[in-house]
Order: structure tokens, then C-alpha cells, then sequence
């Protein structure tokens, strides 16, 4: 075994590529708003809010996951028959 592999250690080798977490979470937000998304900071909740999201959490596997299927089924449901 070469000096070089031992000092390697486990796991895949460095390519030099690597970013930092900033780095990789501005990168999927930009991914995210070329592809038509949105993404939305500091959102504050009223508590009746607060109750009715912890409700639909417990149905999905994560309060992202609920946000944006109620988002979707709500639209399905109030905007798509009326927009003509």
C-alpha cells in the first residue's frame, strides 16, 4: 500500500469539488426557483395556524410535506374549477 492511500482513511477519495452547507443550500434554492418554486423565510403562524399545521403533520411524514400538500390540494379544490 502507497504512502498516499494510507493517509486517504476510509470512504471516497477528495475530489476537491466539495462545497460548504451555505454553499449546497443556496445552490438548491437557486435549483429550486429556476424550476418555478418558491422558497419562503421567516413565515410566522397565528396559533389556530399552529394547531391546524401540527394536526396535518401528523399525517405526513413532515410539516413541509403537509404545507405544500394542503397548498396544492387547496388550489385543486378553490382555484383550478374557477379559472376559465
Amino acid at each position: 500500500m502507497s504512502e498516499e492511500q494510507k493517509k486517504a482513511g476510509p470512504g471516497r477519495p477528495a475530489t476537491g469539488q466539495a462545497m460548504s452547507s451555505t454553499e449546497r443550500s443556496a445552490k438548491r434554492d437557486k435549483d429550486l426557483i429556476d424550476a418555478g418554486g418558491r422558497v419562503l423565510r421567516n413565515v410566522r403562524l397565528s396559533p389556530e395556524a399552529a394547531k391546524a399545521l401540527e394536526a396535518l403533520a401528523a399525517q405526513h411524514p413532515s410539516e413541509r410535506s403537509a404545507i405544500e400538500t394542503a397548498l396544492v390540494e387547496w388550489h385543486k379544490i378553490n382555484v383550478v374549477p374557477h379559472d376559465k
